[in-house]
């Protein structure tokens, strides 16, 4: 599993169904299925988790090209977020999965850090973050 630290604003429009992909500047190296929908400061909550349909690679112009209507985000806020990046990566979302309650990670896992980008969770986090999803 894969632990997604998303904008509130971003993280709120794929609860909401309504944004389908989502865009970062660095892929994963480790194929995963699931990724934990983490919404940051200020709610600094797990809120759901999606299933993971593909992830494409390209340039910021060819990935915007594609999926650009599908990220709940202006063409302004995505190429000032790409900058210079030569690469693009946009995670596409089969489906999303709301969580009843939502989760603080540091109540559950002492001294869990939060990451930047993202991070492979181990078993155990997995287990102690999402016990519903460990046992799948």
């Amino acid at each position: 599993m894969i632990f997604l630290p998303i904008k509130p604003k971003y993280a709120l429009q794929i609860h909401q169904l309504n944004k389908l992909v989502e865009f970062r500047k660095v892929g994963f190296k480790r194929n995963s299925d699931i990724c934990i929908v983490y919404a940051s400061s200020p709610v600094k909550k797990i809120i759901g988790y999606f299933v993971i349909e593909e992830v494409a690679m390209g340039t910021p112009n060819t990935i915007w090209r594609k999926y650009g209507r599908h990220g709940c985000i202006s063409r302004a806020e995505f190429y000032e977020y790409f900058g210079s990046s030569e690469k693009a990566f946009a995670i596409k979302i089969k489906s999303y999965h709301a969580l009843d309650q939502e989760v603080d990670p540091q109540e559950r896992i002492r001294n869990f850090h939060i990451p930047q980008s993202f991070r492979y969770l181990s078993d155990s986090e997995q287990r102690h973050l999402m016990p519903e999803l460990a046992l799948a």
